[in-house]
């Protein structure tokens, strides 16, 4: 087994500051400044999930693998990973890799 280097933690640091201003930008206006203070309703309204990101999701939930909580729960960290990956908008692999830390492997590849 392979291991991969972990990158610099100055990079790290960067990536975060760079998705805490992004957050902090995108909830200017309700008062809040990072994705985990999002209500449920606030979450939906402001994700900007993409349709394929938000077919992913649902097929995860309709296949009973998540509870309407663990839905919301998802989202946000996916919301958290496109900030991290500087993207404006939640893609696929972005709620693929939110859900690979809350689910199995198997209850990943049904719902894939």
């Amino acid at each position: 087994m392979r291991r991969q280097a972990a990158p610099p933690s100055a990079e790290v640091r960067a990536r975060i500051v760079a998705a805490r201003e992004r957050q902090a930008a995108r909830l200017e206006a309700t008062g809040l400044t990072c994705n985990a203070q999002l209500t449920p309703r606030l979450l939906r309204e402001l994700a900007n999930a993409t349709r394929p990101a938000q077919r992913r999701l649902d097929a995860v939930h309709d296949r009973g693998h998540l509870s309407a909580r663990g839905h919301g729960r998802i989202l946000r960290v996916a919301r958290t990973i496109a900030d991290l990956a500087g993207s404006d908008t939640v893609r696929p692999e972005h709620i693929d890799q939110a859900a690979s830390l809350r689910l199995d492997q198997h209850a990943l590849s049904a719902a894939a």
